[in-house]
């Protein structure tokens, strides 16, 4: 169907949107995907990036929501603010290496790499921000607030759900009464070690991307 719609579709511009991008890791499928799309599109890849810390933070309370969700499988069973270190986790959050990736076959001028960072977003709003780089910041849309986490003891309850493989009415009734204040956060110090890991390989993307002074 993407296929049919793409190359048969009599817009000018087109913008593919998918959380389903940042999962891929492997060379040869990015290749295959620039293959693909450079029979017919100039393509220019805009990408936002989270701090790591905060981005496994949010990323893994996501988890916590249903078992089959990708960032539950990914990051495993556990309850806490920052799940225990994994090799895999650095194909995700290894952002030069990655966008480094992307590059190779896209080009680096074709990169747009947006800091995910409320103050530094245009009118501290993603959905504005993402209309500037494609020339669409002359539409007013408002933007509405999705997929934001849970509250800590509801994400909490969630990723111990998870763990049980408990599913069905049951777990929706649980989670739906569980407590929804409150943000699932680590100490300062858990989440300096863990950004630590990242802090040269950011300086290296920030090098090559020219993102931020």
């Amino acid at each position: 169907v993407l296929t049919e719609y793409l190359f048969n579709s009599r817009q000018d511009n087109i913008i593919m949107s998918s959380e389903g991008f940042s999962w891929i890791f492997d060379d040869n499928e990015i290749k295959t995907l620039h293959n693909f799309l450079n029979k017919k599109f100039k393509v220019r890849i805009i990408v936002y990036l989270r701090r790591q810390d905060k981005q496994i933070i949010s990323h893994h309370q996501q988890g916590a929501k249903t078992a089959s969700l990708p960032a539950c499988s990914y990051y495993g069973g556990t309850s806490r603010a920052i799940p225990h270190t994994k090799t895999n986790y650095y194909e995700y959050l290894d952002y030069n290496k990655k966008m480094s990736k992307w590059a190779n076959h896209f080009g680096t001028e074709n990169i747009i790499i947006r800091v995910f960072e409320k103050d530094r977003l245009k009118n501290n709003d993603v959905v504005c921000d993402f209309m500037n780089p494609i020339g669409l910041s002359h539409i007013n849309i408002a933007s509405l607030r999705m997929n934001e986490s849970d509250g800590f003891e509801r994400t909490k309850i969630g990723h111990l759900l998870n763990m049980s493989n408990l599913d069905g009415p049951i777990s929706s009734l649980i989670r739906n009464s569980a407590n929804n204040s409150g943000k699932s956060s680590p100490s300062r110090e858990d989440a300096m070690k863990f950004y630590e890991k990242y802090r040269k390989s950011n300086i290296d993307l920030n090098r090559t991307f020219n993102i931020c002074p």
